[in-house]
């Protein structure tokens, strides 16, 4: 692995065109705290960050780190690239130094991470990184991985499973997984003290979104050899595909809407308004109007299933042949209790279903008021259905009460119309 104190140099490629293709360089100076990234002269692809990092726009390749904003030595679309809570916990168990590293530092100590379509190493590394596979393997991963995340470090996972375990962000248990097929996919795990089957009331959730027309992830419920059972999120920034008429794997270089945000304002994943988020995707999208409507949509259907979890991370681009799109939906969970969503509803903490609450929404958010009604209308429609595709995706009954009970209780009021909504 990379040795931060030896290197403050991090070399960046980014997939274009069936290929990792040298894009930039990560330069950091620990003791002067000045750092930055410079594209390399020869590089005519897209930029990383479309809004932060466009070198097409601004006229420079170099792009300094504010350290008034942001003390972590590395841009936000390279911050992505480290593990997420979960995966740091299973890191720092094994080697606390990690808990006193930047974000620089921290990509620097990897020697090589490579996430979907971008690639970030120190010099003479050069590795991919490497899932997990096997059912037997995922068993056994799933057990020790639930045991850390109920804090019994004396069973740490062994360093087999840190590639996997460490590949993707979020603060729950999860692994990185290919199957026999070649297919990628993120496994979650479901965690004792939940009291519900997450994995069956996640994957429902996934379906019912696709009936609300909404583009999401595909999933699938796995019941492993101990008899758990774990939720499969087919990965959409890998997968078989054909690069020059042959069969490939194809990447996806991914960034989260919280690096697309202004890092001045907006110091928090839990800051942002959905007027924030629609106004990064207008300007990062090469579809604008059809990215703006599927997050309006997004945010009708979170509201919808009281998916509180909505922070920016939570929301992606996706860099394609045609430029960046809006990733699909994907980490969709509803919270048991009333709490305000991460992101604001356009200034509200939590919101109903209502027309006049949409029809506020849309106006604040720039979507033509027939189509916002169109949207409700599909929303709602699938929300209907809850019951009936719940059954069909194996949700208990008593897991199918308690969504149902936050969908159409307390603060939601599905397919009515409020008497009055915000102006």
């Amino acid at each position: 692995m990379g040795d931060p104190q030896k290197s403050d140099n991090i070399y960046v490629g980014l997939w274009v065109k069936g290929e990792f293709v040298p894009a930039g360089i990560i330069a950091y100076n620990k003791s002067t705290g000045i750092s930055g990234f410079k594209y390399l002269e020869g590089y005519d692809g897209p930029p990383i960050d479309p809004i932060n990092l466009n070198y097409q726009k601004s006229g420079s390749r170099i792009f300094r780190v504010d350290p008034r904003f942001n003390q972590q030595m590395l841009h936000r679309v390279f911050q992505d690239q480290l593990p997420g809570a979960w995966g740091m916990s299973v890191l720092m168990a094994e080697h606390p130094e990690l808990k006193t590293m930047s974000a620089a530092e921290r990509l620097s100590w990897f020697g090589t991470r490579t996430v979907g379509g971008m690639n970030c190493r120190v010099f003479g590394e050069d590795k991919l990184e490497h899932p997990n596979s096997g059912m037997a393997r995922l068993t056994e991963i799933r057990a020790k991985s639930v045991d850390l995340f109920h804090k019994k470090i004396a069973t740490i996972i062994d360093k087999r499973a840190w590639w996997g375990l460490c590949s993707h962000g979020g603060a729950r248990p999860k692994t990185s997984f290919v199957d026999e097929d070649g297919q990628h996919w993120l496994v979650k795990f479901n965690v004792d003290f939940d009291g519900y089957n997450g994995a069956r009331i996640e994957h429902a959730l996934a379906v019912m979104a696709k009936v609300a027309g909404i583009p999401s992830v595909e999933t699938k419920v796995v019941t492993l050899l101990d008899g758990e059972e774990v939720l499969f999120v087919k990965r959409f920034d890998r997968s078989p595909g054909l690069i020059n008429h042959q069969p490939a794997e194809v990447r996806q270089h991914q960034i989260s809407l919280f690096s697309l945000l202004n890092e001045a304002k907006f110091q928090s994943q839990d800051q942002s308004d959905y007027t924030d988020l629609i106004q990064v995707v207008r300007q990062a999208s090469s579809s604008p109007d059809e990215d703006s409507e599927q997050l309006f949509t997004q945010m009708l259907y979170n509201i919808g299933v009281n998916n509180t979890d909505d922070h920016a991370k939570n929301f992606s681009m996706l860099l394609t042949d045609d430029g960046y799109r809006l990733s699909p939906m994907y980490d969709v969970t509803p919270n048991t209790d009333p709490y305000p969503h991460a992101a604001s509803l356009c200034g509200l903490a939590r919101a109903d279903l209502s027309e006049s609450m949409v029809q506020f929404f849309a106006k604040k958010m720039g979507i033509e008021q027939q189509i916002a009604m169109e949207i409700r209308a599909n929303v709602v429609a699938a929300l209907g259905q809850w019951v009936e595709i719940a059954h069909s995706c194996g949700v208990s009954e008593s897991d199918i009460a308690l969504v149902q009970k936050r969908m159409y209780g307390q603060s939601n009021l599905i397919g009515r119309s409020s008497k009055a909504g915000p102006t």
